[in-house]
């Protein structure tokens, strides 16, 4: 399957334009390609049951509804659209013995088995960092960038904790590095798969604190 910005070049190369490399290009192609790629993948994908994008997951309820149905359930993070429920085909009616609202499946069924059209999740790029890793002579300001627009980056300095979405301090400006240090940063963003963690070990010769 094509990556993402595969399908975004082939369609540049439709109207005669230059490709790209990242969605964060600093470029109009680029902005406007990261505005609307999942828009638009997301509307073709509802056009039609696809095969290919047919997933099954059993949900489990999370809340009770304030009225009319017994259950609520949430969808997955990847959800489209609802094929089945229960083996029962989804047809969007109001007559249908569940209703889609705000993420959450609505229904009178104690279980809920689901096949549904899902959107590929893309992953984040791995974060980098600048300066490269590696030996210095003096204190270095290291900054952490990912070239997957729109992410959070979270980091850890002592080496053994890995990052993740809720484990980490969030990066928002360089860290000046004065003594022996090893990053370990992860990058993430609603609605695609977190980055691979970034393991960045810096030998820093002149004395300080950090």
């Amino acid at each position: 399957m094509p990556t993402q910005i595969e399908v975004c070049n082939q369609a540049l190369d439709k109207i005669g334009s230059e490709a790209i490399t990242s969605l964060a290009d600093s470029s109009p192609r680029a902005e406007a390609l990261a505005r609307n790629f999942d828009k638009a993948l997301e509307t073709i994908l509802a056009e039609h049951q696809w095969n290919f994008a047919k997933w099954r997951a059993t949900l489990v309820a999370t809340t009770t509804p304030a009225f009319e149905w017994a259950y609520a359930y949430t969808l997955p993070e990847d959800f489209v659209s609802l094929v089945q429920l229960n083996g029962v085909d989804f047809s969007g009616d109001v007559s249908d013995f569940c209703e889609l609202e705000g993420g959450v499946l609505l229904t009178d069924e104690a279980t809920a088995e689901i096949q549904y059209i899902r959107k590929p999740l893309v992953q984040v790029a791995t974060p980098t960092f600048s300066p490269v890793p590696g030996s210095y002579a003096s204190p270095q300001p290291v900054a952490i960038a990912c070239t997957t627009a729109g992410v959070t980056i979270r980091y850890t300095l002592d080496g053994t904790t890995a990052p993740s979405r809720t484990v980490g301090t969030i990066y928002t400006a360089p860290l000046v590095l004065t003594v022996d240090t090893t990053i370990k940063a992860i990058a993430y963003k609603t609605r695609m798969i977190d980055s691979e963690i970034a393991t960045g070990v810096y030998d820093i010769t002149s004395g300080g604190g950090t």
